[in-house]
């Protein structure tokens, strides 16, 4: 492992060890997570969670892109996704964790710490879906995942940071 870069053991690690996505898996999946938000209920004191959680991961993405702007120099995964730096996930993580520390007394009886602990794993997923969807687009030689939304890569890549991060806030909240 000595001569092997960082990068390079990631991506190989994420071209060997994730699926390969298939235009079916990803129907299948939505319409899981769609059943999921219909016939699971969720209790109403913490109804307005599912709003900030959106706008959690909103905040991570739109921090991301524009650190990454301003401030991005080491590419992090460019062989799956070019554009992305380190200083990018970073100010997108330090924007999204500022606003989740703001928020997080009005809707949660979770501790500081757990609160910490389980939004740190919650925007973690919420980059690894966007560098997942980013790999499966390399996989199968795509620019975008669509055309219903030009220019933002296609419907698949608005909500690709959604993909593992809701289920797991769902999972740990929600469920008692």
């Amino acid at each position: 492992f000595s001569n092997i870069s960082f990068n390079e053991l990631a991506t190989s690690l994420l071209l060997n060890f994730l699926p390969v996505i298939s235009k079916r898996f990803v129907v299948g999946l939505f319409k899981i997570l769609g059943l999921f938000t219909i016939f699971i209920p969720i209790p109403t004191i913490r109804n307005f969670l599912l709003f900030f959680v959106i706008a959690y991961v909103a905040l991570s993405d739109i921090g991301g892109y524009f650190c990454g702007k301003l401030f991005g120099k080491k590419k992090i995964f460019p062989n799956i996704s070019p554009n992305k730096t380190l200083e990018g996930y970073i100010g997108g993580f330090l924007i999204s964790f500022t606003a989740i520390l703001l928020t997080y007394e009005k809707f949660l009886n979770e501790t500081l710490f757990t609160t910490v602990i389980i939004f740190t794993i919650f925007i973690m997923l919420s980059f690894i879906g966007d560098l997942y969807i980013s790999l499966i687009k390399r996989i199968h030689s795509l620019e975008d995942t669509g055309s219903i939304l030009p220019g933002h890569g296609g419907l698949l890549d608005r909500i690709d940071s959604y993909l593992f991060s809701i289920p797991f806030i769902y999972l740990t909240l929600f469920i008692e």
